[in-house]
């Protein structure tokens, strides 16, 4: 989902620098051009719903919350009023979409703050998407400053949220980065994709306690799993027993055991780390 979400972001800004470039041409030109982009920017949004309500169902076991999984949701449906509005060249539902977009996006970056990084996906999608919708409802001079103001400001958060990977590639790509600012290209964004689907792929996830209904605390009867394990998904992996039942803990994704640490007949509470795999 994240390497999406950064071809989408990249899509949404570089067809806001097109269509900009070619504003100067004659009115036939111009209007062409702009039906292209929407286009494209209403293909690229018609993916981020689609990628969003996939994340919406299966949050649990990746974002615990339940008002997490509520407020992605509500992006999901913002994202897909937005689409209409585009369709329908409706500024009435724009604005208004605009409103609450930009509310699930602040809290996808409080989520941010708090090192949630499962959030940076559905923000780079959510600001693209309002970036495109202020595109279309954007008029005078004064509607122009603002959309200018936005999509330099969702460039400067991308290199503040992937400044870790910009730092990694050794020798940092400062030029790129530089026109990237300035609006110029957006390399950096592809470059960031591709690192980004490195780091998922090597890191290790967690498997967290976390389905125990009104309990807190969970004992654990059978380890059937062990380091260097290969598990797929449905495979039981651990057994535990909560006011007096047995349940089984299995698994939602493939890959392989890297660590385990819970041992038989431990008790642990919510939200404790049982495992962590390494992905296929």
């Amino acid at each position: 989902m994240l390497r999406k979400s950064y071809k989408i972001a990249s899509q949404v800004l570089s067809y806001l620098r097109e269509g900009e470039e070619r504003t100067d041409s004659t009115p036939v030109a111009t209007t062409n051009a702009r039906e292209e982009v929407n286009a494209k920017v209403l293909s690229a949004i018609n993916d981020v719903s689609q990628k969003l309500d996939i994340v919406a169902r299966d949050i649990v076991g990746k974002v615990t919350q339940k008002l997490e999984q509520d407020q992605l949701e509500k992006l999901a449906a913002q994202v897909r009023t937005v689409k209409l509005g585009l369709e329908l060249d409706n500024e009435g539902i724009l604005t208004t979409s605009l409103v609450h977009i930009t509310e699930q996006i602040e809290y996808a970056k409080n989520r941010l703050a708090e090192d949630k990084r499962e959030w940076l996906g559905p923000w780079l999608m959510a600001e693209a998407v309002r970036i495109a919708a202020l595109r279309a409802v954007s008029g005078g001079e004064r509607a122009m400053t603002v959309l200018n103001r936005g999509a330099m400001s969702f460039r400067l958060n991308i290199l503040d949220y992937t400044r870790d990977l910009l730092l990694k590639t050794g020798r940092s790509p400062w030029l790129k980065i530089a026109e990237f600012v300035e609006g110029r290209n957006e390399d950096v964004l592809r470059l960031v994709e591709n690192m980004s689907s490195d780091a998922i792929a090597t890191q290790p996830k967690a498997v967290i306690l976390d389905d125990l209904g009104d309990e807190t605390v969970a004992t654990f009867t059978c380890v059937r799993i062990s380091k260097g394990s290969t598990v797929k998904i449905g495979d039981v992996l651990l057994e535990y027993e909560v006011d007096k039942s047995i349940t089984e803990h299995l698994a939602n994704e493939p890959g392989v055991v890297s660590e385990i640490m819970v041992k038989q007949g431990e008790q642990l509470k919510r939200g404790a780390v049982l495992l962590t795999f390494q992905q296929d």
